[in-house]
């Protein structure tokens, strides 16, 4: 069951680039499902439930502004946590 799992979730919710360039709302994006999730593992007691919000680091290439995109992970910041989560 996921309330015993180790998990990170990341999400750019860049609602005012959503709107703009797709059309879309905080309701149609999956940031509020991921909060949610997180929410809900934590009132399970699970407390290794993470949620990373970013701003401004959505990009593909040639540098096309996308939020959705994985350049929203602090790469090093990433690895150090699955190293530190591998260990008992």
């Amino acid at each position: 069951m996921l309330k015993n799992v180790t998990i990170r979730l990341y999400t750019e919710p860049d609602v005012v680039w959503w709107i703009e360039n797709m059309g879309r709302d905080y309701y149609t994006i999956n940031a509020i499902d991921q909060a949610a999730l997180v929410l809900q593992l934590r009132a399970l007691g699970n407390t290794k439930a993470q949620l990373i919000t970013t701003t401004g680091k959505g990009f593909r290439p040639p540098r096309t502004r996308n939020p959705h995109s994985w350049t929203i992970v602090d790469e090093p910041g990433l690895a150090d946590w699955i190293v530190n989560s591998l260990q008992p």
